[in-house]
This record gives structure tokens, sequence and C-alpha cells, in this order.
């Protein structure tokens, strides 16, 4: 079992890539995965390779726009999985993981619990 935090109204999960740990958000809002800036410049500084294309995006409080998205493929230790990463104006913004990474992943959150596990 792994605990999230208690502190935080949001579900952090640790996960690694690149030997770099990350503390990100676990969504269940958001349909799609987000990749924070930080995450961004790490994986490019890696040389990592990104296509670029433009994408509608839905917001939760039903307004649509288009973003520049940059796709990324990485495997996180579970499974092979396509992250998108939305680059949305501004700076500061932090990586999501949304409902297509925690059912792809088999990531399982017990917010009642204050804990999340994997289901094998």
């Amino acid at each position: 079992m792994f605990t999230c935090s208690i502190h935080s109204p949001a579900a952090l999960v640790d996960i690694e890539v690149y030997e770099a740990t990350y503390t990100v958000s676990a969504d269940t809002g958001t349909s799609q995965s987000a990749g924070g800036e930080l995450m961004l410049t790490f994986l490019k500084n890696c040389g990592q390779k990104f296509t670029e294309l433009h994408l509608a995006v839905s917001l939760s409080d039903g307004q649509q726009t288009k973003s520049f998205v940059q796709k990324i493929k990485f495997q996180p230790h579970v499974v092979e999985y396509w992250l998108h990463f939305f680059l949305p104006p501004g700076k500061g913004y932090r990586t999501l993981l949304g409902i297509d990474f925690l059912r792809t992943s088999g990531i399982i959150l017990a917010m009642h619990n204050n804990w999340w596990y994997f289901d094998d």
C-alpha cells in the first residue's frame, strides 16, 4: 500500500521517470493525463523525442479550447503508455495523472483510507 498526502485535497503519487522521482496528482476528474512544466523540461533535457500536435480540450467548466500538445511514449514500470503533455499558457502547472493513466496502470485510489495500490 502507498499512502496519499493527508495535507492535500489531491491524491499525490510518486512516479519514477529516468531515475528521477516526481510527485504528481492523481485526478479522477480529468480523462487525459497532462504533464507539468518541470517534468516536460526534464524529459527534453534527457533527449526525449516528442510528437507535436494540436488537440481539442474540454475544460471542467465545459469550455472547449484547442491546445498545443506534445505527445510522448514512456514506460513507467507498470505498462507501456502514451502520455500526452498539454502545454497551457503560463508557468508553474503540475503533472496530473488522469483516468486514462489510472485505468491503464491499474492504480486503485482508496481515499477514505488515505492510500492507493495496484490492482494486480
